[in-house]
């Protein structure tokens, strides 16, 4: 409105709403004097990141204008905002005079922090005089928002890979803060980390979170969310939140549409029996959600439903799986046909999908062949031996083998053919091979062919048989063991006796010659040698006399003739006695250098002059002796140079790595000397002695980081796999090739052309658990061959050439539990000592001859008194199928058995099972029989044996066991234990007893389990195999003489005694040095033996030692004896308790020979000179023993007699000290 121009009319109402009244008003000025000045600011908000801003500031005042400029002084000042949250610049606003207003502009700078904060005041302020002033304020606005940046909102990977995305806070927080990443949906995806820190300091870094998708057996894709968690900081309190993220799997697996069978076995054999397969089915893609179950059965492939018989089963794949197994049996029928290996078909059904079925093969066990029982015949001139020739497999028709005979014309062969039906070609046939007499010396050989036609054998080829005839002629041998005698010694020289013996006395004529002369320098005990009647020795003593005469070395030559032929000569050189010797010195210049396994020890020998050292004492050397690491003295032996010349030696047999010490001594006639200064070698070779195949199957484990020289002990400690070296074409193995192989568990060794196996060549293998030599040549072991192998679980010696096996050879075994011998050639086994092997559960034979479906029992009688019991145990000869048994059958109703019927399965047909018998009190028989019934076993008619029960009516009658007429139990190891001594003569036997002749571990150990079975072979080992060979159960190269039938029956007692024993399991430590026989066995016997016996003083303990209460045994004191040459008399007296069949005697005093035992016993005489040691067996009643010649009787202090050992009627060894021998007068 313009004043004093513009009016404003107003009408009023009264209160009676109807009159009305209009006035005019005139708009008219009235100012009023100014007291303040209002602010005001634009703009009024200014953002935290808007950086420095302008403001204009407008004062107002509140009334008239002044007639002057009035100033007001502006500022800036926090409300809600902090100093810090900015900075101002201060200003001047003026209003004009005549004005109400005035306007200025200052600046204002906001601090941009990263704090997610509120919104903020500053006052914009003034001063003015006189007037008071109203601020303006002006708000900073936050542009910071808490939050959490997640990347990505989903990701997509393939299964198995991953995926990733970042995590970052929005702002800066406060504290700490923490997100928690997890993930929930298909189990398959992971996260990691699981959770992300951000401080103040870190929270603007991305944090990576990777998503990882596990390799499952389905064919879907898998989905899942990763969630987040916030919390700490204003973030927690501020209730921030974070997004999820999806995540996609794409599955790489194939969709399932079949299952493929896989069998295990493979291969099963027609003679296993009901066998369990392991079937397992595969899907061909990924796992399914659901169970998958598959109907398994088995039909027939190439074979026919007459091959075999075979269960059903079901096999399930459980849901996410993609196999599973099941177990279905399959049982061959075990036919006796040589046919082509088949196969039958595991198949399956299930609903959906596709089966793809396996094939087992069902290997044929039946090998068209010719067996014969031996392939080598050893026969007596004039006598006979058989052997048995049988089918291996039933022929399509007849077959016929012709026999015939090459070689020596002395032999022949009945009968000339053999026929075999399919009806019984299983049945052996025998044939009878024949030697005439003939009047030659030499043994004869022929050979025994046979030639096949007829069936389906009509290629087959049968193996020949060697046959010698060891001719009964007698052969003369002059023998003597010294070539030279110091004078004053003397030695026997003797005619050795072998083939046959004499029927009466012969006398041998000896010429003498050389540069000795008889009567001055040497003397004869008899100018000619006597040889008794069925003796195999007779000799004379030759003394080298001593004089002080000093004088050359002389030689003695005795030549012998047995009436006009001659039997050839000895010469013994007589050394000049007059110089007196001293022991040598020590040998020098001792050196040892080293090879692979041995180490060559050489030496300077002491000579014979005293002037240069070093002096071998006056006296040649006679040997040098070695020991190792201050062990015993070794006698080196003879290169031939002579003991004085030998000065190097090579000591074989050591271990690789490891350092030995050696001394060398010297020995002459006055003894050994000095030991030599001590010298240390190392064996060392590396492996590159081993057989090239082996050597380079352990380089190859190593690596080839060493050459084969280079390999140490600890890098073949190193080798903890197994060594395989299967169809290498290995003909042969070094002894050491396996050595230093502890950890090694298991040697392949299959396919390969072996035909024996080193000694020792397994003996460092002590963690082997599996060996294979299936499919090598091997036609015998070496005894103790597998004794280092006390892990081995498992022995394959399949298919080669085994005729019998050494005594014990799996002793060891204690862990085998696999023993596989298929197709070799052996005709017997050591069933008993398999018996001993507790973790055995498979064994098998088939393709031996020894392989025969049979019964055999431990014992074939047994005595037992009324109200008594009895034992005997029985086996199987054959793997049986399922549900064999054999079922005890008595005659008599006093008789019971029990079990009544004893099982067999594929684990323990070879074991003997025990069969107690039972004789009722009130039993009236006098014996019965027990007969055996199988029970689906064998052929139809199969012969079993039986046990005869005597029933003991009397205390005298019970034997508690076997009588004297009892056949041995265990034939089969009867007869591979006298395999093993085959040809032994009880003179070879006896000289091994005297330390002269050295027979194997194997043959020692079988004379000692054919005899007393006491882990040592001794006199009773002896008196035992004489006994055998005087009855014709053994084949010993000759017979000996029967010392009457007394003592036949005596040793026939001793035999069942031992025969008893053969059921009852052993549990003998093995321990091969103890049944070594060497010359070292009478060291330990002397340092034994009781005291000497001479004139009057008998052998034995004085009466102070004997035991309290023993009886003495008196013998009468010898006459006075005549003077001269003659004869003088072992006198015997044995205990009243004690009756003997066997002693060992030692002789000793001058000139001794002649020995001749008593009417009625034999005798066993040793070679050695000086001792004389004898065997004289048979009843030894009381009185005189043996007899012998000597120079002179009036001298008889200076004969002696000891008893060594003894033996009863049961082989027992008895206590020599108990015994009385005394030289007597003739």
């Amino acid at each position: 409105l313009e004043v004093g121009t513009d009016t404003i009319k107003v009408k009023v109402t009264a209160q009676d709403g109807v009159t009305t009244r209009t006035y005019t008003v005139v708009v008219t000025r009235h100012v009023m004097a100014a007291t303040g000045v209002t602010l005001s600011v634009s703009p009024e908000e200014v953002g935290e990141g808007d950086g420095q801003t302008a403001l204009t500031v407008t004062g107002t005042l509140n009334g008239g204008a002044f007639t002057q400029n009035r100033t007001v002084a502006l500022s800036v000042s926090p409300v809600t905002a902090s100093s810090s949250d900015f900075t101002a610049a201060a200003a001047t606003l003026t209003i004009d005079a005549g004005q109400t207003s005035g306007t200025a502009t200052l600046t204002l700078t906001p601090v941009d922090d990263d704090v997610d904060e509120d919104d903020e005041t500053v006052m914009v302020a003034g001063t003015a005089q006189g007037l008071t002033v109203t601020g303006a304020t002006v708000t900073i606005t936050d542009d910071d928002t808490r939050g959490v940046g997640v990347s990505e909102t989903s990701i997509t990977f393939d299964e198995g890979g991953t995926g990733t995305y970042t995590v970052v806070l929005e702002s800066q927080p406060t504290a700490t803060v923490t997100v928690g990443v997890s993930v929930a949906g298909d189990a398959d995806v992971t996260v990691s980390p699981p959770s992300l820190d951000f401080t103040p300091g870190n929270w603007e870094e991305p944090r990576t979170v990777t998503v990882r998708a596990a390799q499952d057996l389905d064919a879907a894709g898998d989905t899942a969310t990763v969630s987040h968690t916030v919390s700490g900081g204003d973030y927690g309190s501020g209730g921030v939140t974070a997004a999820s993220v999806q995540v996609y799997v794409t599955d790489n697996d194939t969709p399932s549409t079949g299952v493929t069978l896989t069998v295990v076995p493979g291969r099963v054999d027609e003679d296993e029996g009901q066998t369990p397969l392991t079937v397992t089915g595969t899907l061909n893609g990924a796992a399914l959600t659901q169970n998958t179950p598959v109907s398994l059965s088995v039909s027939a492939g190439t074979a026919s439903a007459a091959d075999f018989t075979a269960g059903t089963a079901t096999l399930t794949i459980d849901a996410g799986a993609t196999s599973g197994t099941a177990t279905l049996t399959l049982t061959p029928v075990d036919d006796d046909v040589d046919e082509d290996d088949e196969t039958v078909t595991v198949t399956g059904m299930v609903s959906g999908l596709t089966v793809t079925d396996a094939a087992v093969t069902i290997t044929d066990d039946d090998t068209r062949g010719v067996s014969v029982s031996t392939t080598a015949l050893s026969i007596e001139e004039g006598g006979s031996g058989s052997y048995r020739v049988a089918l291996e497999s039933r022929p399509t028709a007849t077959v016929t083998i012709g026999v015939s005979v090459s070689g020596d014309s002395d032999v022949t062969a009945s009968p000339p053919t053999l026929t075999f039906a399919p009806g019984d070609w299983e049945t052996a046939q025998p044939v009878t091979v024949s030697a005439a007499h003939d009047v030659d010396k030499d043994a004869d050989e022929a050979t025994v062919s046979h030639a096949v036609s007829g069936g389906d054998y009509g290629s087959v080829t049968a193996p020949s048989v060697t046959v010698r005839v060891a001719d009964d002629d007698i052969d003369l041998e002059l023998r003597t063991n010294v070539t030279s005698l110091q004078e004053g010694e003397e030695t026997r020289v003797w005619v050795q006796v072998s083939g046959s013996t004499f029927e009466t006395v012969q006398t041998v004529t000896l010429e003498l010659g050389g540069t000795a002369t008889s009567g001055s320098d040497y003397t004869l005990s008899e100018p000619n040698i006597t040889i008794p009647a069925r003796a195999t020795t007779g000799g004379v003593t030759l003394a080298a006399l001593s004089d002080s005469e000093s004088e050359d070395n002389e030689t003695v030559v005795i030549a012998a003739r047995h009436g006009t032929v001659a039997i050839g000569s000895v010469t013994v050189t007589i050394v000049d006695g007059t110089v007196t010797a001293r022991a040598p010195d020590a040998p020098v210049d001792l050196t040892a250098v080293p090879g692979s396994r041995e180490v060559t020890l050489s030496w300077t020998a002491p000579g014979d002059d005293p002037g240069f050292p070093p002096y071998n004492g006056g006296a040649p050397v006679t040997r040098h002796d070695y020991r190792v690491d201050g062990g015993n003295w070794r006698g080196i032996p003879s290169s031939g140079e002579g003991g004085a010349n030998e000065e190097s030696y090579t000591v074989r047999g050591l271990a690789n790595d490891r350092e030995y010490r050696f001394q060398v001594r010297a020995v002459n006639r006055a003894g050994p000397g000095e030991a030599s200064r001590e010298v240390r070698a190392t064996p060392s070779g590396g492996i590159c002695d081993r057989t090239p195949q082996v050597r380079d199957a352990i380089l190859v484990w190593l690596s080839g980081s060493k050459g084969c020289g280079g390999v140490t002990a600890d890098d073949l400690a190193s080798i903890t796999s197994g060594l395989w070296l299967n169809h290498l074409d290995i003909a042969s193995l070094r002894a050491g090739d396996f050595d230093g192989l502890t950890a090694v568990p298991e040697i392949d060794l299959a396919g390969n052309r072996i035909s024996s196996l080193p000694t020792g060549i397994f003996d460092d293998l002590s963690a082997l658990t599996r060996l294979d030599l299936d499919g090598n040549r091997l036609s015998s072991l070496r005894a103790g061959v597998f004794d280092e192998l006390t892990r081995l679980r498992e022995l394959d010696i399949d298919d080669n050439r085994l005729r019998s096996l050494p005594a014990r050879v799996f002793d060891s075994l204690a862990a085998l539990e696999e023993l596989n011998l298929r197709d070799n050639q052996l005709t017997s086994f050591p069933y008993e000592e398999i018996n001993e092997l507790d973790n055995l559960r498979q064994l098998r034979l088939s393709g031996n001859p020894v392989y025969e479906h049979g019964v055999v029992v431990s014992e074939t009688a047994l005595t037992i008194a009324p109200g008594g019991t009895g034992t005997y145990g029985v086996r199987l000869n054959h793997h049986p199928p399922a549900g064999a048994a054999v079922e005890p059958q008595p005659d008599s109703a006093g008789v019971t058995a029990a079990p009544t019927s004893v099982t067999y399965g594929r684990s323990d047909w070879f074991r003997y099972k025990e069969v107690n018998v039972s004789v009722a009190q009130n039993a009236t028989a006098s014996s019965a029989v027990i007969a055996h019934n199988v029970v689906n076993y064998g052929p139809p008619g199969m012969e079993t044996p039986s046990v005869k029960i005597t029933i003991a009516q009397s205390s005298g009658d019970a034997a508690g066991e076997t009588g004297a007429d009892v056949v041995e139990g265990d034939v089969a190891e009867r007869d591979s234990l006298l395999a093993v001594v085959d040809q032994l003569t009880p003179e070879q036997a006896s000289e091994a007893l005297f330390g002269e002749r050295e027979l194997s571990e194997a043959q020692l150990d079988a004379l000692d389990r054919l005899g007393n079975d006491n882990g040592e072979y001794d006199l009773g080992d002896l008196m035992a195999w004489i006994e055998r060979c005087r009855k014709g159960e053994a084949n010993c190269g000759s017979t000996p003489r029967d010392p009457g039938a007394a003592s036949s029956a005596l040793f026939l007692l001793g035999a069942a005694t031992a025969g008893r024993r053969r059921f009852r399991r052993r549990r003998r430590q093995h321990n091969a040095a103890r049944r070594r026989a060497r010359g070292s066995v009478f060291a330990v016997l002397l340092a034994a033996a009781t005291a000497w016996s001479c004139t009057g003083d008998l052998a034995g303990p004085p009466a102070t030692e004997r035991e309290p209460g023993a009886e003495a045994v008196e013998l009468p004191m010898p006459a006075a004896a005549p003077q001269g040459p003659g004869f003088l008399t072992v006198e015997w007296k044995a205990p009243a308790a004690g009756r003997a069949i066997g002693v060992l005697l030692e002789l000793e005093g001058p000139g001794i020979e002649a020995v001749e035992a008593a009417a009625g016993l034999e005798l066993y005489h040793s070679a050695a000179a000086g001792k004389h040691r004898i065997v004289v067996a048979g009843p030894l009643e009381d009185g005189p023993l043996v007899q012998f010649r000597v120079p002179d009787r009036g001298r008889l202090d200076r004969y002696k007699v000891r008893v060594l050992q003894v033996t009863g009627e049961d082989y027992a060894l008895g206590d020599p000290g108990e015994y009385r021998a005394v030289a007597a007068p003739h």
